[in-house]
């Protein structure tokens, strides 16, 4: 199909996109042109590229509950001047996520930021039933202090219906 070719050329020629953002917003096109990757294992190299480089000032570290892992570690700042986001947690098989986002808008306020994310979800209850649910969406975040909450919505594919609510709330500090 032509979305990949069509999609490269409008990154790199026509919009003068961040390539972050580019792999975040065509990281669903290229799955599902490239047999034997999962969305799991796109998503978990693009977190460690992101994170690989050194990060700059005004970051921020703390701790959510919600979408993608329940209880979540939240990364939010930003690496090779690009505004990203990072939430995920791994409890064992029973609960497991991650999710990336890449900030376009920020501001002060109680309306904070504004995200595209890309994000896997994993959940298994006591009978070993598994939900999964990989997904692409948008959020904000409204915050006060370092409390936040960051209401969104999902369109992707697995075990529940598409949209899907986002959901997150929690503490932030800023180093």
């Amino acid at each position: 199909m032509a979305l990949a070719p069509l999609s490269l050329i409008l990154a790199n020629y026509i919009l003068p996109v961040n390539r972050a953002l580019y792999l975040i917003l065509f990281t669903q096109i290229g799955i599902n042109q490239i047999k034997g990757i999962s969305m799991k294992k796109c998503l978990f190299a693009l977190s460690i590229s992101l994170l690989s480089t050194s990060a700059l000032a005004d970051d921020q570290l703390g701790l959510s509950i919600g979408t993608p892992a329940v209880a979540n570690i939240v990364y939010k700042g930003e690496v090779a001047d690009v505004p990203i986001q990072v939430a995920a947690g791994y409890w064992g098989d029973a609960y497991s996520g991650i999710e990336i986002g890449y900030r376009f808008i920020e501001r002060g306020g109680a309306f904070s930021s504004a995200q595209v994310l890309a994000g896997y979800s994993r959940l298994e209850d006591s009978n070993d039933f598994v939900d999964e649910w990989t997904y692409v969406g948008a959020s904000a975040t409204f915050s006060w202090g370092g409390f936040f909450i960051e209401p969104g919505i999902s369109v992707g594919s697995g075990d529940y219906s598409s949209p899907q609510l986002l959901f997150q709330a929690g503490y932030l500090w800023t180093f």
